[in-house]
């Protein structure tokens, strides 16, 4: 195999393997998909209509959220995390 250019690195030894001393792009951290002040309504499974609007008060992970009260001091759900599948933005 031919290279285009002298400054190109070598093709590695085989199909998959990843040359060595090569620099890599790291993977990014994956990001919450709320923020801390968002509004947000809440679905429960087996309930009809939305819960809310709520505040969400921090991410302990990047798929959940912990809640409160539009006061912004009263905790929802006693200060459980909720998933980010049963949450929608307020707009």
């Amino acid at each position: 195999m031919q290279r285009d250019c002298a400054l190109d690195p070598p093709p590695p030894d085989r199909p998959g393997e990843e040359s060595k001393g090569r620099p890599r792009v790291a993977e990014y951290k994956k990001k919450a998909q709320f923020r801390p002040n968002d509004k947000v309504f809440v679905t429960q499974e087996g309930q009809r209509g939305q819960e809310g609007p709520f505040i969400v008060a921090f991410n302990p992970t990047t798929e959940s959220s912990t809640l409160v009260q539009l006061d912004g001091v009263t905790k929802v759900y006693n200060g459980v995390a909720v998933a980010h599948t049963k949450l929608t933005l307020v707009t």
